[in-house]
């Protein structure tokens, strides 16, 4: 398929309509004249990307400046298919009427960025890949990878609450064995403080069971509150689906999205009302366990009050036992609900751990093409022209990211940022912080951003990079 015709409507160059003859084209004239303008409009109606961040920029603005609130029209063919491709200067995206395959273009400040950026000659090397099939694989697997360690750094943090709580089981377990054994020695001296004893101990049984439910429920509220939350949050981020306009005549197109959004709009609000719904019984079933636990301090009381009446001390004693309990309840409590956040924890880390490999091996499958093309290239330009791939090169924006991570540490992340980069891959150093256990840097890096670095060589023995 080639550019057989250009035609511009509106803006510096409008009325211009070019148009080219197979094989080698040439555009002759003065500097302003508007070559490099043809190409960048080339450029920006058939939506060809530059080489470098830096040149699309300026390939932009060069062709909004030219085009103005114009247009431009690129008549490309193959045979006896003839495709038409338009895209006005407001417009994102181009219109066509079929499909067809995007050139490579070279401006001049593309062949300079090209040598001096490693980015740039990687996607040089990309642009003669065939296919594009696994760019929406990788795209998935990443925003998979992104949500399972944001949850797994949510329930992290849940766990080190959690633990933070068990810090205090063995001096409770110590305080309540030290308590049980003041309270043996007082029910021995007196036959009507152990009975009064064996009393108590079934109301704190209840008491603890009270104070257990009453955690959990607190728990569930807490948890609900903060799902609630985010379902509200996630209405109000629904798109709107704009009215549609008298001037686009006549059946309204965008009717079965905008009925669709409503629906899932609708379905969202009922869950929001089932979800307040628990809520509110989760809220009645904490005010129902708070009530039931008045009395029964009531009868605690009364009854300590009256062990300190036979002995001295004995209700100090009595009300420490039965604290202790309820806390020591409490926590093994925590502790079951720690083992639960533990084994939901390690799933998601294994979940992750699979997307990982399979991103992973995406990428050495997209590595291995990227051979395969650089030895077609040395074969065909070479001696003189020569590619060459290494894989995991590219961390400038990974060492970036460690080093204002570490910024404010008193360390000089500047060096250490760079250093860390080099030695040890995103994935390695997460699985590092995550476990809190230093782990010997494998091989093997996985990379999160495009893990390829390409370099080539200009002249015999003259490398650039």
């Amino acid at each position: 398929m080639r550019i057989a015709r250009l035609v511009i409507e509106g803006g510096f160059l409008d009325g211009l309509d070019l148009t080219f003859s197979e094989g080698l084209n040439v555009l002759v004239g003065g500097r302003g004249t508007g070559k490099t303008s043809v190409i960048e409009l080339i450029r920006f109606c058939l939506n060809v990307p530059n080489y470098t961040e830096q040149s699309g920029r300026r390939s932009v603005d060069h062709a909004a400046a030219v085009l103005g609130q114009g247009e431009v029209t690129v008549f490309m063919t193959d045979g006896d298919v003839d495709v038409q491709i338009s895209r006005a200067w407001n417009e994102d995206e181009p219109r066509s009427n079929s499909t067809f395959d995007s050139p490579i273009i070279f401006s001049q400040t593309d062949i300079e960025s090209i040598g001096l950026e490693p980015a740039g000659r990687l996607q040089l090397v990309d642009s003669f890949v065939t296919t594009k099939a696994d760019l929406a694989q990788e795209r998935k697997l990443i925003a998979q990878i992104q949500s399972l360690t944001a949850e797994s750094r949510s329930i992290g943090r849940e766990c080190e609450s959690l633990n933070a709580q068990l810090g205090r089981c063995d001096d409770v377990r110590q305080s309540l064995a030290l308590a049980l054994s003041n309270e043996k020695k007082l029910s021995t001296s007196s036959k009507s403080i152990a009975s009064k004893q064996k009393d108590l101990d079934k109301l704190n049984e209840v008491l603890s069971q009270l104070s257990v439910r009453s955690g959990v429920f607190q728990r569930t509220i807490e948890s609900l509150e903060s799902f609630a939350s985010r379902l509200e949050e996630v209405i109000s981020s629904l798109p709107t689906i704009e009215k549609w306009p008298i001037e686009g005549g006549q059946p309204d197109l965008l009717l079965p999205a905008r009925n669709t959004i409503y629906e899932v709009s609708a379905k969202l609000k009922n869950a929001t009302r089932e979800v307040g719904s628990l809520l509110r019984s989760t809220s009645q079933l904490q005010k129902e366990t708070i009530s039931q636990r008045i009395p029964v301090d009531s009868q605690v009381r009364a009854l300590r009050k009256e062990v300190e009446q036979l002995q001295a001390g004995a209700g100090a004693v009595a009300r420490s036992v039965g604290t202790l309990k309820e806390q020591l309840a409490q926590l093994n409590t925590i502790a079951t609900l720690k083992k639960e956040k533990s084994e939901n924890l390690k799933r998601v880390q294994s979940q992750r751990g699979t997307a990982l490999d399979a991103l992973d091996a995406l990428r050495e499958k997209r590595f291995s093409n990227r051979m395969k093309i650089a030895e077609r290239l040395n074969s065909a330009l070479g001696p003189r022209i020569r590619l060459t791939l290494t894989r995991s090169a590219q961390f400038e924006t990974y060492s970036h990211l460690i080093g204002q991570a570490l910024r404010g540490s008193g360390l000089r992340y500047g060096e250490l940022a760079r250093q860390l980069a080099e030695r040890i891959s995103p994935r390695e150093l997460v699985e590092a912080a995550e476990s809190s256990t230093p782990k010997k840097a494998k091989k093997k890096r996985t990379l999160v951003q495009t893990p390829v670095f390409a370099s080539y060589t200009l002249g015999a023995g003259s490398p650039e990079q």
